[in-house]
């Protein structure tokens, strides 16, 4: 009877430790499980929040949770969405206002531009120099044909380079005792794509200020 009842106690603590063992493996598995519920949406938050720092405004996380952190991403993909459109409007509103500077820009100086040209050719034919006149003539042409290009506000290097040539050509030919100047372009970056009238404007105040 004592072997007995000492084999029974032994079953007793067999049972009790696998039973123990089985509740702690239970007690793993429900809290990787728990941590994983809890902490892969905070993960991926953090993550979106990285990509937005680095300026990804694209980004979503399109959670189909109920709880609060559901409600979070939602508020999240709310809150990238608004900026993105923020965003964009202030591109948008500063190429407007950029293209408004332009036309300012472009009205201002093709009058006065071209009065002081008209007042070359007068006093070119006065002069009886016919050669010139067709010279100074032709520059204008080139000059107004980069200035209106169809309406583009995007020309090549070259085109703006050709209008600066124009201008100076005819500006050496009203300071012809003062004036004398040199264009230098890489080759390479002659079909660079540039703001139309962004270099003429420099060359005109450094003739008049520089």
């Amino acid at each position: 009877p004592q072997t007995y009842t000492a084999q029974v106690v032994r079953s007793i603590y067999l049972v009790a430790a696998l039973m123990g063992a089985l509740c702690l493996v239970l007690c793993l598995v429900c809290a990787w499980w728990l941590s994983r519920r809890l902490f892969e949406p905070v993960n991926e938050l953090d993550g979106a929040m990285r990509r937005v720092e680095g300026g990804d405004y694209d980004v979503r996380i399109e959670s189909t949770r109920q709880d609060e952190m559901g409600r979070l991403a939602a508020s999240f993909d709310r809150m990238t969405a608004e900026y993105r459109q923020n965003l964009e409007r202030s591109v948008q509103r500063e190429r407007e206002l950029n293209e408004t500077r332009l036309r300012m820009l472009q009205s201002q100086l093709n009058p006065h531009f071209l009065y002081n040209t008209l007042e070359i050719i007068v006093w070119l034919a006065e002069s009886g120099d016919k050669e010139q006149v067709i010279q100074v003539v032709q520059s204008l042409s080139r000059f107004f044909r980069v200035v209106l290009s169809k309406g583009r506000a995007v020309v090549s290097l070259q085109e703006e380079l050709s209008c600066i040539q124009s201008y100076l050509y005819i500006q050496k030919v009203r300071y012809a005792d003062i004036l004398n100047y040199e264009i230098q372009a890489e080759p390479g970056a002659l079909d660079c794509r540039i703001q139309k009238l962004s270099l003429q404007p420099l060359v005109e105040n450094a003739l008049y200020h520089g």
